[in-house]
């Protein structure tokens, strides 16, 4: 797979080959290109390709918990739990489908256990059920706003496998090593290669539509002369 740096790079050379006068800020190609990016795999998530390709996916660890108050929270569906868990920072930015989350295991910190991941409508059919107690504490809720749920738990840390283009996933991990000493440019883009070719042309599309870039008759870094011809 191809860094972020590689491929805004690639992106740079491709339109500094139409204009030589303009400048375009890398963090703005390559946020066309992440938007692009997750169209694309968000279609996977829908028709369900995507969970084929696991090599993809991308374990949080240590996700931080807090205790969360069931009744300050504001959330109808956890007034009933004894306890509540809520992740501490956001998650990396997950897509979303019509089959939830492209988050797909929680565990404990050790791997023991496994939460069920499942929806706030699931959950609140789920209570109405005369024998709802014996599943409590083993669910895990993500909401959209990407802060996850643990209801009936005490579990201070777990381990998120999940897909995402976010480049500043390892934020949202407490454990204690050096990925932080790593430029976000120089992260893994997770997307196959079949998949990031379509995307580089479509994002090169965009930015020249966007800025509308006319042909470049005379590359002398001026911006306000890109059609004049030089005697």
């Amino acid at each position: 797979m191809a860094t972020y740096r590689e491929i805004v790079s690639r992106i740079e050379n491709s339109l500094n080959s139409l204009t030589k006068d303009m400048f375009i800020p890398r963090r703005f190609i390559l946020s066309v290109f992440k938007s692009k990016a997750e169209f694309y795999m968000a279609q996977k998530l829908f028709d369900k390709t995507l969970f084929r390709e696991t090599s993809l996916f991308k374990w949080i660890n240590c996700v931080e918990l807090i205790e969360e108050d069931v009744i300050k929270c504001g959330k109808l569906e956890f007034k009933r739990c004894k306890s509540l868990m809520k992740s501490k920072k956001k998650l990396p930015k997950t897509l979303w489908s019509k089959y939830g989350s492209s988050i797909i295991l929680v565990t404990t910190i050790d791997g023991e256990k496994e939460y069920k991941l499942i929806s706030q409508v699931d959950y609140m059919n789920l209570l109405k059920r005369p024998n709802n107690d014996k599943f409590k504490g083993k669910w895990a809720i993500i909401y959209p706003d990407n802060y996850i749920y643990l209801p009936d738990s005490e579990v201070r840390m777990v381990n998120i496998l999940m897909y995402t283009l976010d480049e500043k996933a390892d934020d949202s991990s407490d454990c204690k090593d050096c990925s932080d000493c790593e430029s976000y440019w120089d992260k893994e883009v997770s997307i196959s290669d079949k998949v990031r070719e379509v995307v580089i042309q479509e994002t090169l599309k965009e930015i020249a539509m966007r800025i509308q870039i006319p042909k470049d008759e005379n590359p002398n870094l001026d911006s306000n002369q890109k059609s004049a011809t030089v005697n």
